[in-house]
């Protein structure tokens, strides 16, 4: 399967998150957040999940993290890969300056963090792409403990297990599962070719009431299964 993780990715780079939300509807599965806002970086955000759990400090049974928080995920990480980071919500920062350094010379994609993100200005200045929920200075340092990285996270109500495939842009983030990945895709296509269609049928001159109300094959030419 590695071949078509590549496929499928590169396929997801030329496809904006709003068809695959779109595509993810039609085919009845969850995978969009529209909660999170781009922190810093320029480009989507285009890869294979790398899960990390963070947890409260104070949850019963939390024992101190043995190693700072998403480092062990981070240096096994590289290249077309994506740092999800679960978040339990508590007011403190889920990733910081030293862990967007290590990414960027591991050329890791991106990181998406469930809560807030700190030291925003480094990674602004290294065009690291990091999506989270605000910004803070408040440090993790005895507020959060890391549960688990590499097992399936709930991510803003979404199961994202290691290896989904997942794109970030200006319009939100979608989580794909690895096991649908060819039938989304294939239908995140089809709702980019009608969009395609149709934003060649307004520079035609066609108003914009009868463009709206054409069908996939009215618009491309193609059957639905084509």
């Amino acid at each position: 399967m590695v071949h078509e993780s590549y496929e499928w990715l590169a396929q997801l780079r030329e496809l904006d998150t709003c068809v695959i939300s779109d595509a993810l509807d039609a085919l009845g599965l969850p995978g969009a957040v529209a909660e999170l806002i781009p922190l810093s970086g320029n480009a989507p955000i285009v890869g294979r999940a790398v899960t990390v759990e963070l947890v409260s400090a104070d949850t019963p049974g939390a024992a101190p993290s043995a190693r700072h928080l998403a480092t062990a995920a981070v240096a096994t990480s590289g290249p077309e890969e994506v740092i999800v980071v679960a978040h339990p919500g508590v007011p403190c920062a889920g990733w910081g300056g030293l862990l967007t350094k290590a990414c960027s010379l591991r050329g890791i994609a991106g990181t998406l963090v469930d809560g807030p993100v700190r030291d925003v200005d480094e990674s602004r200045a290294l065009n690291y792409p990091i999506h989270g929920r605000s910004a803070t200075p408040i440090t993790a340092r005895g507020r959060l403990v890391e549960e688990s990285w590499g097992e399936t996270v709930r991510f803003a109500n979404v199961s994202v297990s290691t290896g989904d495939l997942v794109r970030a842009d200006g319009s939100g983030i979608v989580f794909i599962p690895f096991d649908r990945a060819a039938d989304v895709l294939d239908r995140a296509r089809r709702f980019a070719d009608r969009e395609a269609a149709m934003a060649a049928a307004l520079d035609e001159g066609d108003p914009i009431t009868s463009v709206m109300g054409r069908s996939y094959e009215e618009l491309t030419g193609k059957g639905i299964h084509s």
